[in-house]
């Protein structure tokens, strides 16, 4: 049984979708249980799996009883959720047989996203660490680099490292062409991702002024939705820098790369990541990704100065002025950057085939 909030347009929704469509069916039976059916990837889930809504709502809490009577019916070999469903998950595993495994896929790097909640509220860091403690004591654990499994085994002492499983994400088919990038002096230049606080826009905002301001040509493109307050902090920001004319909004698209003729840079501005499916979609299409070096899993994608930059980050979070200094960079040499090259050894490297057959042999290792 697959578990998820929704399957609109993410990371984690687009990793679930592809094990959906790869997943060798003379294996396993499949039950996908969503908390509310949304568009995005959920009319690419194959028609012979079925599907259930199990609230209405992306709010994992509301799925908990749904989520609980929907195991207890089906009676699954294994529970794999992710996303906010890690918890209901965990939870249900005090109420249903021992003989289900239960498997969370964790999203993010531990340390920086309890950092964030405890930024934001000192009660919201205790429900989080809690939460994670739970899932721990009651779950497999998949993390999606290296990075963030010696992240989440040093952070909670963990006695046995080899209870957390590493498994990449799979790397997506190339979706765009690009042509001719040497008959034009002004750059496109794309960020992908929803608006919050860990996406660091306000930094990049800071950075992409301090470009205008070098004389350097360039159009920069949001691409993404999220939270409405923050897109507003964002846009007002952009506004008072006077990047309007350089600075485009262009909401949340299911194909983003499509969204912009011939993309010359992607720009990841996290203040922390899991292991970032947008970058992996960047490469497979062959475009170069500037990336902050950031808690995550970005030094296991960018082989610097092969397919991408990563900025010199020397304090606990980046700074506009080192975004900047690694852009001014990335502009200067992109035009040297093999893209067939980038594109080949990106798919080569996180193959969806690959990752596929390491959940299933996952599935089948844990199968009781």
């Amino acid at each position: 049984m697959f578990v998820i909030n929704s399957l609109s347009v993410g990371g984690a929704e687009r990793v679930f979708s592809t094990l959906l469509k790869n997943i060798n069916r003379n294996q396993f039976d499949i039950i996908l249980a969503i908390g509310a059916r949304t568009d995005g990837f959920l009319n690419e889930v194959p028609k012979d799996i079925k599907i259930v809504e199990l609230s209405g709502s992306k709010r994992a809490i509301k799925s908990f009883f749904p989520l609980l009577r929907l195991i207890r019916y089906e009676k699954p070999d294994i529970v794999f959720s992710t996303l906010g469903m890690v918890s209901s998950s965990s939870l249900c595993s005090f109420f249903t047989s021992k003989n289900i495994t239960y498997i969370a896929r964790f999203g993010n790097t531990i340390s920086a996203d309890l950092y964030r909640s405890k930024r934001e509220s000192y009660f919201k860091y205790l429900f989080q660490k809690l939460s994670y403690l739970l899932v721990l004591k009651r779950c497999k654990i998949v993390t999606q680099s290296e990075y963030m499994k010696n992240d989440l085994v040093q952070y909670f002492a963990l006695s046995n490292s080899d209870d957390v499983h590493v498994i990449y994400n799979p790397c997506p088919n190339p979706s765009v062409l690009y042509s001719n990038p040497e008959q034009r002096k002004s750059k496109n230049l794309v960020t992908v991702g929803r608006f919050a606080w860990q996406k660091g826009y306000d930094i990049l905002i800071d950075s992409l002024g301090m470009l205008a301001k070098d004389g350097w040509e360039f159009k920069f493109y949001f691409i993404g939705g999220g939270d409405k307050a923050e897109e507003k902090i964002v846009k007002d920001k952009a506004k008072k820098a006077k990047l309007t004319e350089i600075v485009e909004f262009l909401g949340e698209r299911e194909q983003p790369f499509c969204a912009v003729n011939d993309i010359d840079i992607f720009v990841s501005s996290s203040r922390f990541e899991g292991f970032a499916n947008v970058i992996l979609e960047s490469l497979a299409n062959g475009i170069p990704v500037v990336a902050t070096d950031c808690p995550s899993g970005n030094r296991e994608i960018i082989d610097e100065k092969v397919n991408g930059w990563l900025t010199n980050q020397v304090g606990s979070e980046p700074t506009a002025r080192e975004l900047y200094e690694t852009i001014s960079t990335a502009l200067e040499t992109v035009e040297s950057f093999d893209r067939y090259k980038i594109k080949e050894e990106v798919r080569k490297t996180f193959a969806i085939e690959t990752v596929v057959s390491h959940y299933e042999s996952l599935f089948l290792e844990f199968k009781k």
